[in-house]
């Protein structure tokens, strides 16, 4: 069976070792795992981060070894080689009980983030293996966009896998709705990141006047919330379809609308770097627009629009 990602298969712990011990002698290697989070679409579009920020910050030549990832492989199948290997899950266990330190000497190796956020730097170790602690990297000026767009664009499915639910008819520009609820309604009220239905009713009438005619593509995890109050409309569509599946059909998408959610960033990113004109809007100060303070701190970017959130409550729509 194809390994994920194309990649050659997991490394088991017995040869782990020995990896360890050739690299003395080699460039460096970055073990990157992926960090849970209670949201399929978040980790997903997380994932897309973390892979980006490692290969930015990587030369071409170091190897990046991968622990998890399995969204990113449902996108993008086996459009990743090359210098970017997996690592099993054991062996990463493995590798992680080592000592820490040998004669008061680091063993491994970390990434970090540095300058309030903005910034990345490496602190060595006796083997030149470095453990990525920098986090999601959600800042547009660290992460290797391109990398990504590369594995979108080397990945045929994604632009040709036909959109049952979408109309096959291109020539009315078409705009996703991307509805983030979900594990955002366990957030407490003061900080909830969940928008309101007033915004996205603004941002519909704002785009149905610079577009004219458009068709609405909603996407989300609680398709009754949208059906009960997205249901009047004729240029409303409601997409069905597994993760890899919206993804691609929101980047597909000529605008979009974003909830404060990775994943609906990097559909965006992904539409507006293969031609879509826009606009796409996301809500100001992304998930801290309850307190009018950008959270994450660096996540604000430049291909995007924003619009301001009102202060009603969205649960009581």
């Amino acid at each position: 069976m194809r390994a994920p990602l194309g990649l050659p298969p997991r490394r088991s712990g017995s040869s782990l070792l020995p990896m360890i011990a050739a690299s003395t002698s080699q460039c460096r290697i970055y073990l990157c795992a992926v960090q849970g989070t209670f949201s399929r679409w978040v980790v997903g579009g997380n994932q897309l981060f973390q892979y980006a920020g490692v290969v930015c910050f990587s030369k071409r030549r170091e190897t990046i070894l991968l622990v998890g990832f399995h969204q990113l492989a449902s996108y993008f199948g086996d459009a990743v080689g090359g210098r970017i290997r997996r690592l099993s899950l054991r062996a990463f266990h493995l590798l992680c009980r080592l000592p820490r330190k040998i004669m008061g000497l680091p063993v491994l190796g970390e990434v970090l983030l540095g300058g309030r956020g903005q910034s990345l730097f490496r602190k060595r170790g006796i083997f030149p293996i470095y453990i990525w602690r920098a986090g999601y990297c959600q800042d547009e000026a660290l992460i290797a966009g391109n990398a990504v767009l590369e594995l979108y664009e080397s990945r045929q499915l994604l632009k040709t896998r036909p959109h049952d639910d979408v109309s096959q008819e291109q020539k009315t520009p078409q705009c996703f709705v991307h509805v983030r609820r979900g594990g955002y309604l366990k957030a407490p009220p003061e900080s909830s990141p969940v928008i309101p239905l007033s915004w996205f009713r603004d941002q519909i009438a704002e785009i149905r006047g610079a577009l004219g005619a458009v068709e609405f593509v909603f996407f989300s995890e609680d398709y009754h919330w949208l059906e009960k109050h997205f249901q009047n409309d004729s240029d409303f569509l409601f997409f069905r379809g597994s993760d890899a599946e919206s993804f691609a059909a929101m980047a597909g998408c000529q605008a979009g609308i974003l909830s404060a959610s990775t994943f609906s960033w990097w559909a965006a990113y992904l539409a507006v770097n293969t031609g879509a004109t826009g606009p796409f809007v996301a809500p100001r100060y992304w998930m801290g627009w309850k307190n009018k303070t950008w959270y994450p701190a660096n996540i604000e970017s430049q291909f995007l629009s924003y619009a301001l959130v009102g202060d009603r409550n969205p649960r009581e729509e």
